[in-house]
């Protein structure tokens, strides 16, 4: 993993909160890059604690693969490929 960088990465992440929150990440414009596991670390000159979450993203499916003609007629083109990565 690595750090997130807010003035680097402000397009994407952004640190938010409330009254009753010390802070929340926020993911705009979020894309599957971004799926992974995020860990909040915060540390004190006592003590050091740590929660992390698994973040799934979803899109929609990928192009075919592997586009092939298998036969060709004066009318007709037989086609055959593999389907594209799933993203689910």
């Amino acid at each position: 993993g690595h750090l997130i960088d807010f003035d680097k990465d402000g397009d994407h992440f952004e640190r938010v909160g409330g009254q009753d929150s010390a802070g929340d990440l926020m993911i705009r414009n979020i894309q599957l890059k971004h799926a992974g596991k995020y860990v909040c670390m915060v540390q004190t000159s006592v003590d050091k604690l740590s929660a992390a979450a698994d973040l799934i993203v979803r899109g929609p499916p990928g192009p075919p693969e592997a586009v092939t003609i298998d036969e060709i007629t004066d009318t007709t083109a037989q086609l055959s490929w593999r389907p594209g990565p799933d993203n689910h």
